[in-house]
């Protein structure tokens, strides 16, 4: 009877344990996603009129799926499921109208085969699946089709198809424009994918002159912006991978920001941002109320002006001297070149804005990555935009550190239960110990 007593006792003793670590495993891995994401909110857009102006979107960038050449396969998986349980519980709790990837969707589909892309299209399609009431816009990044000279047709071309995007497209959601930029088409070398770009982009900017009342309208050109959309002005949301030109992330803050140490390191133009030309021409044409763009993996908020401030091509500058105290050669030809090119961008902008001479402060964010594979602390931004505000959260993801720390506590207290239950037998001699020290 004893012996079946213990055997009974025994067998509850490892039925609590597997029920503890049952629990542990459905906290981490689904219930944790909850109680972290559960906390962000919608930022307010005052200047609504009526709930319904308002397009919650939801920003993700450089998810970087894995392919076949890079990373191990549990990497792979792991990654792969924190980033569905946190996009899929985000969409749950957060029901956005609108979800945007910024590009580096995957992280070898400028190499990768067509078979290989095609399942890269049904893993992504299954991991950030959407309600068929969200709506979806995608850009491509620089690890999706390729740099910009190692892009062909085919990389291109196979990426729109599957993402119905282009080198510039626009959409129109409850009267909010998105503008949708391919970074690696803003070279100006004239190639394919460069030309197809600056010409949409001219032909946008003549519709939006258009619109505004502060251009020609051509009936007979043809039409790129959305024909359902009411034809009502509004400065759109530019959505890019690369971010517009600065020197660095040294002005970057907040806890999803880069590290310090890399913080002060030089941006290239072309491959860690656009060059100036480029962005002084997607500000010109578009003179977007916001702009959202990705590639760097971190956090960081920038305040564009156009037309750019620049020194007077008349006033001798404070460096006109070499290291060596010679007077540096002036260069006229450049002088003159810059006093046309400030000119135009001047002239333009106040065009669109109406004659206005102040200049436009144009925010930047740039959206950390969604892989914790990219980040220690990942990050998606919940953004409230309407025809003419907009408002930014930055919502924290759960830290994989926070979920190792809940698995070692736990097992912890596992070994402690299990080392107790097989020195059940000393508790006669603690019993006795414990008397005579209360005498």
């Amino acid at each position: 009877m004893r012996a079946k007593l213990y055997s009974l006792k025994k067998s509850s003793f490892f039925f609590k344990l597997l029920a503890f670590a049952f629990v542990t495993f459905l906290y981490c891995e689904f219930l944790h996603y909850y109680t972290t994401i559960f906390f962000c909110t919608w930022p307010d857009s005052s200047n609504a009129a009526v709930q319904g102006e308002v397009v919650r979107t939801m920003v993700v960038a450089d998810t970087h799926l894995l392919g076949s050449r890079n990373g191990h396969w549990f990497d792979k998986l792991r990654r792969e499921w924190q980033m569905h349980r946190a996009f899929q519980t985000a969409v749950f709790l957060h029901s956005p109208d609108l979800v945007i990837f910024l590009g580096d969707l995957f992280d070898e589909g400028k190499w990768c085969s067509t078979e290989e892309f095609s399942e890269y299209v049904k893993r992504f399609s299954t991991i950030f699946a959407l309600p068929n009431a969200t709506q979806l816009i995608v850009v491509a990044g620089n690890h999706d089709i390729g740099f910009h000279y190692s892009i062909n047709p085919a990389l291109a071309g196979r990426f729109e198809v599957a993402f119905r995007t282009a080198s510039v497209s626009a959409v129109s959601v409850r009267g909010v424009l998105f503008v949708g930029v391919n970074s690696m088409a803003m070279h100006g070398d004239d190639c394919f994918l460069c030309a197809d770009a600056t010409k949409k982009l001219k032909q946008l900017h003549k519709e939006l002159q258009c619109r505004q009342g502060a251009g020609p309208c051509d009936a007979e050109a043809e039409k790129f912006l959305p024909a359902d959309d009411g034809h009502a002005f509004s400065r759109p949301v530019l959505l890019q991978h690369y971010p517009l030109y600065r020197e660095s992330d040294k002005h970057c803050d907040g806890y999803d920001a880069a590290p310090p140490g890399s913080r002060d390191l030089l941006f290239r133009e072309r491959w860690e941002c656009l060059s100036q030309q480029a962005s002084q021409q997607l500000l010109s044409l578009l003179q977007p109320q916001l702009v959202l763009s990705g590639h760097t993996h971190h956090g960081c908020t920038t305040l564009h002006m156009h037309p750019p401030r620049v020194i007077d091509a008349n006033q001798a500058p404070d460096n006109s001297f070499s290291e060596d105290g010679d007077a540096l050669p002036e260069d006229a030809e450049y002088a003159a070149a810059e006093r046309d090119y400030v000119d135009r961008q001047q002239a333009a902008a106040a065009a669109l804005r109406g004659e206005v001479d102040e200049p436009l402060i144009i925010p930047e964010y740039s959206v950390p990555s969604f892989s914790w594979r990219n980040k220690k602390n990942p990050t998606f931004a919940m953004v409230s935009i309407t025809a003419d505000s907009h408002g930014v959260y930055r919502c924290e993801m759960p830290r994989e550190q926070t979920v190792v720390l809940l698995y070692c506590a736990s097992f912890c207290l596992f070994l402690l239960s299990f080392v107790r239950r097989k020195l059940w037998w000393l508790a006669p001699v603690y019993n006795v110990i414990m008397r005579r020290a209360e005498r």
